[in-house]
């Protein structure tokens, strides 16, 4: 199996392994000390977002212009939000506000990669550029699930390691948007 590692899938890739290796015990502590009702309420956030915000970027077609903003946006937010949680050691407040900047924020950056892959790819490239996204997606989720087992990390260094994954996911993101704002594929 020969993959074609392009800016798009290694930013999934590295993204990846720092989230897989971080979420078991990230995971792990929310669960610990958020309500069942809770998990529920931002499982339905999280599912409207996904029918709002589709149904709005298919529709809007200015949204893609936006996509730096919402990618620095998230960078910001996510480490506004580790330093918070590591300073007040509040769980549900965590939670509750991860759970807005992904139905709000990451959902956009969602929406807009679908753009970067349509703009990047041809039919046919784009269902080899999706099965072989799936395929780093499980070699990387692998990678970080060994280490995550290896590692006896702590709950606060495993935040800043989710975080620092999702900082490098949005920077190989611009990266890629500002090369197709250029011309280049």
């Amino acid at each position: 199996m020969k993959i074609k590692l392009d800016s798009m899938l290694l930013g999934a890739l590295f993204a990846t392994i720092f989230y897989s290796a971080s979420y078991p015990c990230i995971h792990k502590v929310i669960m610990e000390n958020v309500s069942d009702k809770l998990i529920a309420l931002s499982q339905i956030t999280n599912c409207l977002s996904i029918v709002f915000f589709g149904f709005v970027w298919n529709r809007q077609k200015i949204l893609f212009r936006y996509f730096p903003v919402f990618c620095f946006c998230e960078i910001v937010l996510t480490f506004s939000l580790t330093i918070y949680v590591i300073t007040t050691n509040d769980i549900r407040a965590y939670y509750i506000a991860d759970t807005l900047i992904f139905a709000i924020v990451s959902r956009n950056i969602i929406c807009g990669s679908n753009k970067l892959k349509t703009l990047m790819y041809s039919d046919d490239e784009r269902a080899k550029y999706d099965n072989n996204e799936s395929s780093c997606y499980a070699i990387a989720t692998i990678i970080g699930s060994l280490i995550s087992m290896i590692a006896n990390s702590c709950f606060v260094f495993m935040l800043w390691v989710a975080t620092i994954g999702n900082a490098i996911d949005n920077m190989f993101y611009l990266y890629t948007y500002n090369k197709i704002r250029k011309g280049e594929k």
